[in-house]
């Protein structure tokens, strides 16, 4: 018997992503698929659900501490003055939807979006109606990208093969973002 349940993981990385962490749920959900693709897309589920409580909590922190909680986001890695700039002259009640969609494939971490919906004050039933399916897609491109890729390196190396690739593309996908986003 497993010590931790996946789930349980899925959920409080989709959270931890959605507040202060820095790395996305993605890369365990991408593992997971490469084991057990069932399982995997149960705990896309998870952390979309973590995800959003975690989201709602970044709105809150945004309607009522949005300054300070901008100078917390600036201590992260990859979220710079110019970043959150960015997104808060980008964002309104119209645009939420489209930037959330948007920013999922351009790095733009959801946690800054949470925030400015928040210090905004957009409607909270649209943030979190936007919030499911902005993550929810990503979390199933990804999923579903490794889980097809892996059925193909399966037929031509081992498993313990397939898992060195899994580790070496995202090494190489997070030095790239952290390159372009300036650390």
């Amino acid at each position: 018997m497993a010590l931790i349940c996946p789930r349980y993981i899925s959920f409080f990385w989709g959270m931890a992503e959605a507040t202060f962490f820095f790395f996305v749920p993605d890369v365990w959900l991408s593992y997971i698929a490469l084991q057990n693709p069932k399982e995997a897309y149960i705990n896309i589920l998870y952390a979309v659900c973590g995800a959003i409580i975690g989201g709602i909590m970044m709105y809150w922190a945004g309607m009522f501490y949005f300054d300070s909680m901008l100078s917390v986001m600036h201590e992260i890695p990859a979220i710079s003055h110019t970043l959150t700039d960015h997104v808060g002259s980008q964002m309104t009640d119209q645009s939420l939807f489209f930037n959330l969609v948007t920013g999922m494939f351009t790095g733009v971490p959801y946690k800054i979006y949470a925030l400015y919906a928040g210090q905004m004050e957009i409607f909270l039933a649209l943030f979190i109606v936007s919030s499911i399916v902005a993550r929810a897609a990503r979390f199933l491109v990804v999923t579903s990208a490794s889980h097809g890729i892996s059925m193909v390196l399966k037929r031509k190396i081992s498993p313990r093969g397939v898992i060195y690739i899994y580790l070496g593309v995202w090494i190489i996908f997070y030095m790239s973002y952290f390159y372009v986003m300036g650390i």
